[in-house]
């Protein structure tokens, strides 16, 4: 299973991805996950443990980031290489994508989470995103 922090900030916070890897860590399973961290090309910062992967795009890729970049308000440009990065990180068939805000929950503080997040996204000349998140709790009895 590959995980994946993503954070386009000068200076990105390294010590929540850490943290956030550990609890991943210490949920099981540990061998079987590989820890990447997508950052501003201009850094050279490596986050121990992690894969690090500069945000940049193939030529064709950067063509369609730039023109959809020009129809974005706000940090929204940095939000578009999500759907990108399948060409950032080829060999990679499925992915989790974390962004750094993201917040992590120890299973002793939840006996049984249950999260569903659907995303569809459709690329033509406009750009319809849904996102649906649906995360149930429930406790053990004592």
């Amino acid at each position: 299973m590959h995980i994946a922090f993503f954070d386009t900030r000068p200076r990105p916070d390294t010590g929540a991805m850490l943290a956030a890897a550990q609890q991943i860590r210490k949920a099981g399973g540990a061998e079987a996950l590989r820890f990447h961290v997508l950052l501003n090309p201009k850094l050279e910062l490596e986050v121990p443990g992690m894969s690090r992967t500069p945000l940049r795009l193939p030529p064709a890729a950067q063509c369609l980031f730039s023109g959809l970049a020009r129809l974005a308000h706000g940090p929204g440009p940095a939000y578009l290489y999500k759907p990108l990065l399948h060409w950032l990180l080829p060999s990679v068939r499925r992915l989790i994508l974390l962004d750094t805000d993201t917040v992590t929950l120890t299973p002793s503080l939840t006996p049984s989470l249950t999260v569903t997040l659907t995303v569809t996204l459709t690329v033509t000349l406009t750009v319809t995103l849904t996102v649906s998140l649906t995360v149930t709790q429930t406790r053990a009895r004592p």
